[in-house]
């Protein structure tokens, strides 16, 4: 259990076992844990891996190159440009926006006024939201589902590969 914020004073985090944050995870550091982790503020711009399931009590905020990763589920109120990925489901409570986000299982973003905005989804068994983009915002918002996120990555990297032979021709 780390009593407060994950920053300069506790240093980046790894454990064997479940991890408990009572504060935030600040930008630059990162928790790893074999078990779950719960992080009862914000992740603002800071990595997660997790041998579990990760609980953010409030959101993600992310910043390229950082990934919140979950061998189970994740479950947060919100995230903002991050990169999410679960072996299991993921669950927002607000919103997703601009995000990349691959769920093994599904994508849920449930309930009236609930929108995923901008990005790209990957869920192997489909995204369960009240709104999917917004006509009125120029940012396109791409979802793929019905296989896993890896086997789909493989599926056009293959089909880069079959293009590229053929314009070589």
């Amino acid at each position: 259990i780390v009593k407060g914020n994950v920053d300069f004073r506790t240093g980046n985090i790894t454990f064997k076992g479940d991890v408990i944050v009572k504060g935030n995870v600040n930008e630059t550091f990162s928790v790893e844990a074999e078990g779950s982790i719960t992080v009862e503020g914000n992740v603002d711009r800071a990595a997660l891996r997790s041998g579990a399931d990760i609980l953010v009590e409030g959101g993600i905020y992310g910043k390229e190159n950082i990934l919140v990763e979950a061998g189970g589920s994740i479950s947060t109120r919100f995230a903002e440009n991050a990169r999410l990925r679960a072996n299991g489901s993921i669950y927002v409570k607000n919103f997703l926006i601009n995000c990349e986000t691959w769920a093994g299982e599904r994508l849920f973003l449930k309930g009236a006024g609930k929108s995923l905005i901008g990005g790209t989804v990957y869920a192997a068994h489909g995204v369960d939201a009240y709104m999917l983009g917004n006509p009125r915002i120029a940012t396109k918002t791409f979802i793929e589902f019905g296989l896993q996120p890896q086997t789909m990555q493989q599926a056009r990297a293959l089909a880069t590969e079959f293009e590229t032979a053929d314009e070589d021709r």
